[in-house]
C-alpha cells in the first residue's frame, strides 16, 4: 500500500496549522490552537499511522481515506480558521462595558462547596465500585441501572460539573491575592482537580491530557493579568509537574493492571507491582493511532453513503430521545440508554459499515459526514469555530455571570473533538446546562464595570469676563 499521498496530506495540515499558529498569538488563543492540533491529529497523522499499521490491501478503501483527508485539507481547516477569526471580531467586548472581578465573599463558599462535593462524589463512586469505569459498555450500564435514583443522578450529575468546577476554580485560584483567599482557592481547586485526576487516569488519559491542556489554555490566556515569571521558574515547574503527570499516571496504569474490584485491595496489589508506561501495550503507537483515527469510520461508510444517500439526521433522532425523550417518552428513552444506542454513529456504522460494536474511534466530522456529506463537513467547521470563538471570549472577558458559564461549557464542549456533531449542535450544551446554572450559582465572581481611559484634555480658551462701565 502506497501512502505517499496520505504522508502529504498530512505534512501539508502540519504546515497550515503551523502558519495559522504563527499568525495567531499563542496566548490569546491556545484553546483554538488545541482544538486545531487535535483535527490535525484526527484527520491526517493518526489516520495515516493507522494505514501504515493496519497495512490492509484494499484500493477502495485507501481511495476514501485519500479523498477524505484532502476534504477536510481544503474545506475543514480553512473554513474552521474562518469562522473562528470572523467570530472573534464578532464577539469583541465593547469598550468600557461590565466585567467580572473575584468577589472575596464567595470564595470561602466555593472552596467548602468543592471540597464537600468533591470527597462526598469519591466516597460514593469508592462505595459503589464505580470508580475504576473501563469494564465494557453493557456491564457499566448494567451498573448504572442498579443504583438507587438519587445516587444515580447525583453520579451523573457531577460527572458534568466535574471538569467545568475544575476550570472555574483554577481561574479563581490565577485571580486570587496572596494570603487566606488564595488559601481558599487553593482548596477549592485542588480538591476537584484531585478527583477529575483520579477518575481520568483511571478511565481516560485522553480526558486527563484534555484537562491539563485546558489548565494550560487558561492560563496562557489570562497571562498578561499576572506578574511575570522567569524563564527558569517556568523551567522548574513544567519539569516538576510533568514528573507528577507521569509518576502519578505510571501509578494509575498499574492500578488498572491490578484492579481487584475495589480501591483499597487494588491499592496493595498495585503498590507491589512495577509496570511501567512501556509495559502497558506491546504496540503502543499503532493503538493510539487507531483510538484517535477520525476517518476510519468515514471510510467504512463511505461507499454506501455514495450508493444508498446520506442520513439527513436520521441517525440524530435517537440520540436526542435519549436525552431529552423522557420528558415525553421515558420507556423509549430507557430502551435507546439499554442499548446504548445513544449516539448517532452507532446508527451509522450499523447501517452503512455492517459495525455492530457499542463504540467505535469517531469524531465531530463522522455524523457531520454520515447525515449531510460535504456540506455537513462545512457546517462541522463553522459551528466548531464559533465555539471556541464563544469560549474564548467569555472566559477571558465575561460580561455576566451567565455569560461566564456559557463561556466554561462551551470550552469543553469545543475541546471534545472525538464527540458527534450532534454533542456539538445539541447534545453537549443540553448535557451541560443543569452545570451552567450550578456554576451561576457558585462563581466567585462579581459584575464590575471596566476601568475607561480618561479623555485627553484640550485646554480651551476662555474668554475674558466683560466689564462694564
Amino acid at each position: 500500500m502506497n501512502l505517499t499521498f496520505h504522508y502529504i496530506l498530512a505534512f501539508a495540515a502540519v504546515a497550515v496549522a503551523g502558519l495559522v499558529a504563527r499568525a495567531l498569538p499563542v496566548r490569546k488563543h491556545a484553546l483554538f490552537l488545541f482544538v486545531l492540533v487535535q483535527a490535525v491529529v484526527y484527520c491526517f497523522v493518526a489516520p495515516t499511522l493507522n494505514l501504515s499499521y493496519l497495512s490492509i490491501d484494499d484500493p477502495i478503501l485507501e481511495g476514501w481515506y485519500l479523498k477524505l483527508q484532502f476534504a477536510c485539507l481544503v474545506l475543514f481547516i480553512p473554513v474552521l480558521v474562518a469562522s473562528y477569526v470572523a467570530s472573534v471580531r464578532r464577539l469583541a467586548p465593547v469598550r468600557g462595558g461590565p466585567s467580572l472581578t473575584l468577589n472575596r465573599g464567595m470564595v470561602s463558599f466555593l472552596a467548602v462547596f468543592s471540597l464537600v462535593s468533591s470527597l462526598s462524589c469519591l466516597a460514593t463512586l469508592v462505595h459503589y465500585r464505580l470508580l475504576f469505569r473501563s469494564i465494557g459498555h453493557s456491564a457499566l450500564a448494567a451498573e448504572y441501572l442498579n443504583l438507587p435514583t438519587f445516587v444515580f443522578l447525583f453520579i451523573r450529575g457531577y460527572d458534568r460539573l466535574l471538569l467545568p468546577l475544575v476550570v472555574t476554580t483554577y481561574l479563581a485560584l490565577l485571580r486570587s491575592s496572596p494570603g487566606p483567599e488564595r488559601n481558599a482557592c487553593r482548596i477549592a481547586f485542588g480538591s476537584t482537580f484531585l478527583v477529575q485526576f483520579v477518575i481520568a487516569a483511571l478511565n481516560s488519559r485522553l480526558l486527563l491530557a484534555t484537562t491539563i491542556l485546558l489548565l494550560g489554555s487558561i492560563r496562557l490566556l489570562i497571562r498578561e493579568d499576572q506578574p511575570r515569571v522567569s524563564s527558569r521558574t517556568l523551567a522548574w515547574r513544567a519539569v516538576l509537574g510533568g514528573a507528577v503527570v507521569l509518576v502519578g499516571v505510571n501509578f494509575t496504569i498499574n492500578l488498572r493492571h491490578n484492579w481487584r474490584g475495589t480501591l483499597w485491595d487494588s491499592l496493595d496489589v498495585s503498590l507491589l507491582t512495577a509496570n511501567s508506561l512501556a509495559t502497558e501495550s506491546t504496540h503502543v503507537v499503532g493503538d493510539i493511532a487507531a483510538r484517535l483515527d477520525g476517518i476510519d469510520l468515514m471510510a467504512l461508510m463511505a461507499p454506501e453513503l455514495r450508493h444508498r444517500g446520506f442520513s439527513w439526521g436520521e441517525s440524530w433522532v435517537p440520540g436526542i430521545l435519549a436525552t431529552a425523550g423522557y420528558l415525553w417518552d421515558p420507556g423509549r428513552a430507557e430502551a435507546i440508554k439499554a442499548d446504548l444506542a445513544t449516539t448517532p454513529k452507532y446508527y451509522l456504522m450499523y447501517d452503512y459499515a455492517g459495525i455492530d460494536k457499542a463504540d467505535y474511534p469517531s469524531c465531530i466530522l463522522t455524523d457531520a459526514y454520515g447525515n449531510f456529506g460535504l456540506v455537513g463537513v462545512v457546517a462541522a467547521a463553522a459551528v466548531l469555530g464559533f465555539i471556541c470563538a464563544l469560549a474564548r471570549q467569555y472566559v477571558a472577558n465575561p460580561p455576566t455571570r451567565f455569560a461566564f458559564a456559557v463561556g466554561i461549557v462551551a470550552m469543553q464542549v469545543a475541546a471534545h473533538f472525538e464527540g458527534s456533531f450532534l454533542f456539538h449542535v445539541f447534545l453537549g450544551w443540553l448535557q451541560y446546562a443543569p452545570a451552567a446554572a450550578v456554576l451561576v450559582v457558585v462563581l466567585p465572581f462579581r459584575s464590575a464595570r471596566r476601568p475607561q481611559m480618561a479623555p485627553a484634555y484640550s485646554p480651551q480658551r476662555i474668554p475674558a469676563p466683560c466689564v462694564c462701565r
